[in-house]
């Protein structure tokens, strides 16, 4: 399979991108939690980039937030809209969700993935692709032409790895 892209577009912490075949979507996620929604029948597709659960009170800024799962979602779902892709012809994939520092007892991952996955469950879409939690990082690629998911997990080096007495 071919997955040389033409346009190749890093999705930040709060980006929610959108592609068609020729461009490559991607990522770098610890804590953070990606979702992608593909329409083979088109080959378009989006990538976000989810930083936090949900909003704070300390986020004032009115318009939608792509750090933010559901305000995430909702722009992931007006964009595919305004290029006439239908949410039901999608195939959908969720990644991330690390426990980036394993020693240290802050779940951020994890309740970022608890959020998406309740998100999803409301919204009826039923996830096909899934890389999740463990350790580490993961750098994602989206092949927008083949809907291909390119996944390298690099693991968190546990505290006593390493170590000699």
């Amino acid at each position: 399979m071919n997955t040389t892209a033409e346009s190749i577009r890093h999705v930040p912490i709060g980006g929610v991108e959108f592609g068609r075949a020729g461009d490559e979507l991607r990522a770098v996620l610890g804590s953070c939690v990606s979702i992608t929604l593909w329409s083979p029948t088109m080959q378009v597709g989006s990538l976000c980039h989810i930083q936090l659960p949900r909003r704070t009170r300390r986020v004032t800024r009115p318009e939608p937030d792509g750090r933010f799962a559901e305000e995430a979602w909702a722009l992931m779902c007006r964009g595919l809209a305004s290029r006439g892709v239908r949410l039901d012809e999608c195939v959908c994939g969720v990644f991330g969700g690390a426990h980036v520092v394993p020693f240290v007892d802050a779940p951020v991952g994890e309740r970022n993935l608890e959020q998406v996955r309740d998100m999803l469950v409301h919204h009826e879409v039923e996830v096909e692709r899934l890389h999740v939690a463990g350790t580490g990082y993961r750098e994602l690629r989206f092949v927008i032409a083949s809907g291909e998911i390119l996944i390298r997990h690099h693991p968190a080096i546990s505290r006593t790895e390493g170590v000699t007495t």
